[in-house]
């Protein structure tokens, strides 16, 4: 018996590119060297807190703690969405 979440594929070539990700998340980013500051959309921000790498898309606010390792996470804790359903909205998964 094949269990079905085994034939669940995940493919990382498919995610987009940190700066086209992160450029959609925040309208009007502007990106001028690898790592960008925006206000932060995990907390109330009034000034730029929230870093984020255009390299490896890498992200921390450095006022409320909010960090992750790429983009994955970001849309993941942005969103409340579990890997699986993050993976769909990404457009990288398939069965």
């Amino acid at each position: 018996m094949i269990n079905k979440k085994s034939t669940l594929k995940f493919n990382r070539s498919l995610l987009p590119t940190p700066a086209h990700y992160y450029s959609r998340e925040f309208p009007g980013l502007k990106i001028k060297s690898e790592w960008v500051k925006v206000r932060c959309c995990f907390h109330e921000d009034q000034i730029p807190s929230l870093s984020i790498s255009m390299i490896d898309g890498h992200f921390r606010c450095f006022a409320c703690g909010a960090k992750g390792h790429d983009i994955i996470a970001f849309h993941r804790f942005r969103y409340g969405l579990n890997f699986i359903e993050t993976l769909k909205a990404l457009g990288a998964h398939h069965e």
